[in-house]
């Protein structure tokens, strides 16, 4: 781990295929489903106009966590799909790459959100479509998020880190003083008053993010090695959600923090758990992984232990789903199954973009339509059922009918000269 850390984020040093990654594609098509389901699932009128589902399907809400899960595969992709020398050429043809992948879908889903908004002003239309959208006070562009497509707050952080990825390609700074410095700006949020949270929380973000990079430029790749816990592996990081170990921590010693959409310090401690699974599906052979493991169960166990032993359990209501998870998660340990699973997901994953970025405007169209069926359980059904046939239709046109066309409109022209 030592000498991991102590390498400069170089490319090329690490064989690894830029092929498409089945597992990686099931992986994010999972973190897309999370998303989805905790949108359907929040226990507020969002589906139906008046029915609010019960408070037990949130107790496998993961939602955010996913979003997290995302940063850490953007940086992981990144990172493979570009390991040439820093160019002009080979840098416009990065952000030509980025733009083409990103704008369109996006575009589509502003334009949504605003539309089903409705009281939504052109300033805040115009600043989304500019990726300036931020709930933060100290933002220094003052772009609210779309109340009809609050998913895109994390596309402000991507192109953020699009950009400054640039800046990797051209320094190749150490990855122990990259991630160091980054998490340190982004801990100052917490315990320098007044710091800009803005700048707190993208610094929060970037850390997962760079950690998928480092991943992708720094560990090698296994192609024996198909198996794994991830079963154990999925449900602990379940465990660390739920538990909010390290926001429980920051209250009790006075540090409050307020979540707005965005990447919060008190996120940190589901870096560990997160950087297990990746490497479990993305087969990454190190030899202190099973440090990385006894390091989680560990922090769980902890946690658990004080504040049973100090008699601090008020989440009585919570313990036992979370109790029950923690305990499948310990019996699953030796469990190593195939990584079939996640390979059986990859579909989802090819139009997960789209899934993310629509779903939640779909939600809200739908919301709208019949306002004389509310109120029930069969109603609030009948608009999932509705929502999600929508939300993948429109996923699928843009991902795999739109998007490879304007790949193909967009790619570079190669003069041929006849010899």
């Amino acid at each position: 781990m030592t000498r991991f850390f102590s390498q400069r984020f170089e490319s090329g040093t690490v064989t690894a295929t830029t092929s498409r990654d089945t597992a990686v594609e099931g992986l994010r098509g999972c973190a897309a489903l999370a998303v989805l389901y905790g949108h359907l699932t929040a226990s507020m009128a969002t589906v139906d106009p008046i029915y609010v589902p019960g408070k037990i399907w949130g107790h496998m809400e993961a939602a955010v966590m996913a979003v997290l899960l995302f940063f850490i595969l953007s940086g992981y992709v990144i990172g493979l799909t570009n390991r040439q020398p820093a160019t002009q050429n080979s840098i416009g043809d990065y952000l030509r790459r980025r733009a083409v992948r990103l704008l369109p879908i996006y575009v589509v889903a502003v334009t949504f959100g605003w539309l089903v908004s409705r009281t939504a002003s052109w300033r805040a239309l115009i600043g989304n479509l500019l990726l300036l959208q931020n709930n933060v006070p100290d933002s220094p562009f003052h772009i609210p998020l779309l109340s009809c497509n609050g998913n895109l707050w994390s596309l402000h952080y991507e192109v953020i880190y699009y950009l400054g990825f640039i800046l990797v390609l051209l320094w190749r700074p150490p990855i122990s003083a990259t991630l160091g410095l980054v998490a340190s700006v982004g801990m100052l949020g917490v315990v320098v008053p007044g710091f800009s949270l803005w700048v707190a929380w993208l610094a929060c973000g970037a850390v997962f993010w760079l950690a998928g990079l480092a991943i992708a430029w720094r560990l090698p790749q296994g192609s024996d090695n198909q198996t794994g816990p991830w079963p154990s592996v999925l449900l602990l990081s379940l465990v660390f959600w739920k538990l909010q170990i390290l926001h429980f921590v920051l209250q009790r010693l006075g540090f409050g923090i307020v979540w707005l959409p965005g990447v919060t310090f008190d996120f940190f401690d589901s870096l560990p758990v997160l950087f297990w699974l990746f490497l479990i599906v993305t087969r990454r052979q190190v030899p202190w992984l099973r440090w990385v493991e006894i390091g989680c169960w560990f922090y769980v166990a902890a946690y658990v232990a004080w504040r049973f032993r100090h008699g601090m359990l008020p989440w009585r209501g919570e313990i036992v789903p979370n109790a029950g998870l923690a305990v499948l998660a310990l019996a699953l340990r030796g469990w190593t199954p195939s990584l079939a699973f996640w390979r059986v997901l990859s579909p989802l994953g090819t139009i997960s973009y789209a899934l993310y970025a629509l779903a939640s405007p779909v939600q809200y169209f739908v919301r709208g339509l019949l306002p004389s069926l509310a109120g029930t359980a069969w109603s609030y059904s009948l608009r999932v059922v509705i929502d999600v046939l929508l939300s993948f239709a429109l996923a699928w046109f843009f991902e795999c009918w739109l998007q490879p066309r304007l790949k193909k409109l967009f790619q570079p022209r190669i003069l041929v000269v006849p010899t």
